[in-house]
């Protein structure tokens, strides 16, 4: 043990000959919006350089189980940078502006809770800390983490809600891959969902309030009381669908299978048909009941899908 630079445990006394300091050109913190909680094990976090797709590099787990990167091909100079006279690391960039390369990056979770995505980023960042994607909601929204996306397979725990659908673009007759879904209780913000390969989608979200007011309930000096209203198992919320759906945006970044995504959040707002009619009737938004069971499948009326018209579809 260390207690400080040049002085073990024991008191005794060793000689400081070489100080070489790494810096890790790429750090993420993989967040779960369902739990509020950082994704902390079972990721398997790869990158590879533009256009020459080898060597590829798997991130470590840091002590704060960040997900970083080292050895990147064309970093080693901002990576291990020479140190200043006196034994003091350099800063983690050069004197001049370093040049920009290109990285895949790809995140697949091996327990197959959360769906794989995959982004192209230019190295070094230009600002230290762990990298933040593109996002969907708020601009300049500040977040914990990373967030990744529940898979349809995702066990669904108690107190928790899933609005579930199998997305199938009606111009193509195909599914919709990688839609992004946004789910809008009144008065209770939006969740947001990403559909599979296939158009599955599976928007899991802690179960919505009962009232405003209900974490009062349990505040009262006199215990608990019910809330106003029926019984709680009775209870419901009314909730709207509507659909980010744009296939021409989403070709594979090179080395995977998968659509970059950023493009994946910048599709264009998709048409819904909530009931089965002919003609077709399209509408911008489906809606439904999910109920205190915390399941809601929603489906064209008739049908076992959701049909929708993907942005630009005659």
């Amino acid at each position: 043990m260390i207690l400080e630079r040049g002085v073990l445990a024991d008191g005794r006394r060793y000689a400081v000959l070489e100080e070489v300091g790494a810096f890790c050109t790429l750090g993420l913190r993989f967040w779960d919006a369902v739990a509020d909680a950082q994704i902390r094990e079972g990721l398997q976090v790869t990158a590879w350089p533009l256009p020459a797709l080898r060597p590829i590099r798997r991130a470590f787990r840091t002590v704060s189980d960040v997900f970083a990167f080292q050895g990147l091909p064309g970093l080693l100079e901002i990576e291990r940078p020479a140190a200043l006279p006196g034994g003091t690391p350099a800063p983690g960039s050069p004197a001049s502006p370093p040049i920009a390369r290109p990285f895949v990056v790809e995140v697949r979770d091996l327990d197959r809770r959360f769906l794989p995505v995959a982004f192209r980023v230019d190295l070094p960042l230009p600002t230290r800390g762990v990298y933040m994607p593109p996002v969907v909601g708020s601009p300049g929204t500040l977040l914990p983490g990373f967030f990744l996306f529940s898979s349809p397979v995702r066990q669904r725990q108690p107190h928790v809600a899933a609005v579930r659908a199998e997305l199938v673009d009606l111009a193509r007759n195909a599914p919709a891959s990688w839609a992004v879904v946004r789910v809008s209780i009144a008065g209770q913000g939006d969740r947001w969902g990403l559909a599979d390969e296939v158009g599955r989608v599976a928007v899991q979200f802690p179960l919505p309030l009962l009232t405003p007011a209900f974490g009062e309930l349990f505040s009262s000096p006199s215990g608990p009381a019910s809330p106003p209203g029926p019984p709680v198992s009775e209870r419901s919320w009314e909730i709207s669908i509507s659909v980010l759906s744009e296939p021409s945006r989403l070709g594979p970044l090179p080395g995977t299978d998968l659509p970059d995504l950023a493009e994946v959040f910048q599709q264009g707002v998709a048409d819904v048909f909530p009931l089965s009619t002919s003609p077709p009737t399209a509408a911008p938004q489906w809606t439904g009941t999910l109920g205190w069971d915390g399941e809601l499948f929603a489906a064209t009326a008739g049908r076992h899908q959701l049909f929708i018209a993907s942005f630009g579809s005659p």
